[in-house]
């Protein structure tokens, strides 16, 4: 018997209760959220191993930027199906095909998680040390949505008083002063030294000079990364990115191998965004944070809201990366009213620490998950 063979994959649509009624990327209100979370059980008898991703051809509507073009529960099922029987540890042939395109990269986190974990299980290992080992701990970086500085400056020492965080992503409100403010108040409230990433979502001002101007005035206080400032090209980026010590980072402009190389080739950003949820697997992920590494820029794994499962994997993905830049998969507890996992990686003055236990570490709360869930389907 082939104790790796995969004897049954089971398949969950999950709902994902937050605790707050807006994204905190973007500052808009969200959708309900929806998990698929992946089950992968081998014949060895070991615990299963778990993934999971956010089929975003359920939760947004047809022409939402990063909407999937496939339907994810169906192929769910049809990649579930294939897999049963098949050798986990080989789990990198079955990404081929249709299953190589942009819109899949979700898709096939989940299931490449699951069967990594399941492996690390069955041998014994943590995922990490499954693929050559990476450091011990991350730098977590909670995201905060925007509101006045007071509140913002209090939700930040909240955070450091939980976790000891030391790096902070904001979704700005893009004037100057008001988040010069910002910045101020949240260093004067915390007795460590803070570094800050924000996000404008394309929605600073377009005139170069203004945008130059909005960075310099920020980072002094402590301003380290400002990602899609502005919409326009590359040629713009690389401009920009001349005249200022923040560094840009790229993330819809980076979703692929092709868009890497053109961000690197064009010197327009020091950072790329391999943004949870699209990151195409650990090969995936890894093949786009080492082609930009060859260009001299950093990675970031983003962040999207998780019941546990996806967290602990992105929290690996980003201790494999070159760099270490902090991770903004990190503080679950704060965002999701109820996990479907019974403990997070710790986290201990701003680091997240790699568990070393097999697979990710996570051990699931069946009683959490079984209320989470809204369908179920098993394959074997």
């Amino acid at each position: 018997m082939n104790p790796y063979q995969i004897a049954a994959i089971t398949l969950r649509l999950c709902r994902i209760e937050l605790t707050h009624p807006f994204h905190y990327s973007s500052g808009e209100t969200d959708p309900d959220l929806f998990s698929i979370v992946v089950e992968t059980s081998l014949r060895g008898g070991a615990p299963s191993g778990w993934g999971e991703w956010l089929p975003t051809s359920i939760i947004y509507e047809p022409g939402h930027i990063g909407r999937s073009g496939i339907d994810e529960w169906e192929k769910a099922q049809e990649a579930a199906a294939a897999l049963v029987g098949t050798d986990a540890r080989e789990r990198n042939l079955w990404i081929a095909g249709e299953w190589l395109r942009e819109d899949a990269n979700s898709l096939v986190d989940g299931f490449d998680f699951a069967l990594a974990d399941a492996v690390g299980r069955q041998a014994g290992w943590s995922v990490q040390q499954l693929l050559g080992g990476g450091r011990p701990a991350v730098w977590g970086m909670p995201v905060v949505p925007l509101d006045t500085p007071d509140a913002t400056a209090r939700h930040c020492a909240a955070l450091f008083a939980e976790g000891g965080y030391r790096w902070f992503k904001l979704k700005p409100s893009c004037d100057r002063e008001r988040d010069l403010e910002t910045l101020v108040k949240i260093q004067e409230g915390i007795p460590a030294k803070l570094g800050f990433y924000i996000d404008p979502n394309y929605q600073l001002s377009g005139e170069v000079d203004a945008v130059v101007d909005y960075l310099n005035t920020l980072h002094p206080a402590g301003l380290a990364v400002c990602e899609d400032p502005i919409r326009p090209g590359l040629d713009l980026y690389r401009e920009i990115s001349g005249r200022t010590a923040v560094k840009l980072m790229v993330d819809e402009k980076a979703r692929t191998i092709e868009q890497v190389l053109a961000v690197g080739k064009a010197e327009a950003a020091g950072m790329i965004n391999i943004h949870a949820n699209w990151a195409g697997g650990f090969r995936g992920g890894l093949r786009r944070a080492e082609l930009a590494a060859a260009f001299g820029m950093g990675s970031i794994i983003g962040s999207v809201r998780y019941l546990g499962f996806g967290s602990a994997a992105y929290q690996t993905l980003s201790s494999l990366m070159p760099y270490d830049s902090p991770c903004e998969q990190a503080a679950d507890a704060t965002y999701i009213r109820r996990l479907a996992v019974r403990s997070l990686n710790e986290v201990r003055d701003g680091r997240v620490i790699l568990s070393r236990e097999p697979g990710f570490g996570t051990t699931p709360d069946h009683e959490a998950l079984e209320a989470l869930t809204l369908k179920r389907l098993c394959f074997q």
